[in-house]
């Protein structure tokens, strides 16, 4: 299910509620865990900066990076967990003429142990935040706030060192090595990273990117079929 808001959400989201921070665009993923941009938009410039952000630690208390968003504007912030697992959490936001987008693994998330060979299914709760339609005034940004949230069936083969799945707009191309995930994502046909892991008792990834004028943000969590 996708809810689109008219414009831009202003100001943070309750540190309580959820736990990740991120914005920004890209035109291509890197081969790191970061992603940059620009692009001349309205009368100003946007840039975007995406990155694989710890946001809180394993009490749930916000950590220095969750805590800089709270000097962002259009802020986002999305959280998925399982009880049996873990979670993963994440934000958009802008600040000036830059949009970021941060995500990550909470640190208490436990998979269970390591898989070597074989096949597993993991049947995974998701959700995306996104800024996209980014323009910029000369002093800040402006555009259009997505939130989307879904089911999607995952399937890890390690003996082929791989997980793939694909719901809606996700498109999930993992490189699972000793239970450690790697890899890319595309969310609405624009590139991004992922990382997490995969084992005997679950899943969760993080994951972030960009275009010229959207970045995004997101994770999923579930456990083993």
């Amino acid at each position: 299910m996708k809810l689109t808001l008219s414009g831009i959400l202003v100001g943070a989201v309750a540190l309580s509620a959820c736990s990740t921070t991120g914005t920004t665009t890209t035109t291509t993923p890197t081969t790191g865990t970061t992603t940059t941009g620009t692009a001349t938009a309205g009368s100003g410039t946007v840039s975007t900066d995406t990155d694989f952000v710890v946001l809180f630690n394993s009490r749930e208390t916000p950590n220095d990076e969750a805590l800089e968003t709270l000097g962002w504007s259009n802020v986002q912030f999305g959280a998925v967990n399982e009880v049996t697992v873990g979670g993963v959490d994440f934000v958009v936001g802008t600040n000036g003429e830059t949009a970021y987008g941060y995500s990550g693994v909470r640190d208490a998330t436990d998979v269970g142990t390591t898989v070597l060979t074989g096949t597993a299914t993991y049947t995974s709760d998701y959700k995306v935040v996104q800024l996209s339609e980014l323009t910029s005034d000369g002093t800040s940004l402006s555009g259009r706030a997505d939130t989307d949230t879904g089911i999607i069936n995952l399937t890890a083969d390690f003996d082929g060192n791989t997980l793939t799945g694909n719901d809606g707009d996700l498109n999930v191309l993992g490189t699972l090595i000793g239970g450690t995930l790697s890899g890319a994502v595309t969310y609405g046909g624009v590139a991004g990273s992922l990382n997490g892991s995969a084992g005997s008792d679950g899943v969760a990834g993080a994951f972030h990117g960009s275009n010229a004028t959207t970045v995004y943000a997101g994770g999923f969590v579930g456990p083993r079929d």
